[in-house]
């Protein structure tokens, strides 16, 4: 399905979704990645969602509840549905982190950086936020791609000494 023509991918927004950040990041980068493709009134696809950001930016951490990302989330949803009504709209729902092979000496980026993201690494934040997501997603009427097993299940494709990103052969 990735390689077929009328398939597209574009990198993540590398950004975590807050009611400040939805228009700024999310929606400018929808109209920039895929714009021509969603105005042309053609029936697309599309897969979108927020997860790990969300979960580790120490300058973002929301507590348990996530509303202030539950509502970007809902906003994102019904922003979408209104200017783009021609696409089947999907959520692509949270990954898992592996905090047991983080070893910031190791990992491909910064000590202090690894450090600092990884304050937050766990799976029950990971799973509480899942929850939320795919409660939301059942009210908005929102199928969801439910991935986290697959992730759970990958850790020995982990980056070295990353706990949250794949070797890069699995990133192309």
């Amino acid at each position: 399905l990735y390689f077929q023509r009328n398939v597209e991918f574009r990198s993540n927004v590398r950004s975590e979704l807050t009611t400040k950040k939805l228009k700024p990041s999310f929606l400018r980068k929808l109209v920039l990645y895929h714009g021509k493709q969603l105005r042309l009134g053609e029936k697309v696809a599309l897969v979108v969602g927020s997860s790990i950001w969300d979960l580790l930016i120490v300058e973002n951490i929301q507590g348990n509840d996530f509303d202030d990302h539950l509502k970007a989330c809902k906003e994102f949803v019904l922003t979408i549905r209104e200017r783009y009504p021609n696409v089947d709209l999907y959520w692509k729902g949270t990954s898992s982190l592996h905090p047991h092979r983080v070893d910031c000496k190791e990992a491909n980026y910064d000590y202090e950086d690894c450090f600092r993201s990884t304050k937050y690494l766990s799976n029950s934040r990971v799973v509480n936020l899942e929850e939320k997501q795919r409660k939301l997603m059942e009210e908005l009427k929102v199928p969801y791609l439910d991935l986290y097993p697959a992730y759970y299940l990958s850790a020995y494709y982990m980056a070295p000494g990353d706990g949250r990103h794949s070797v890069p052969a699995l990133n192309e």
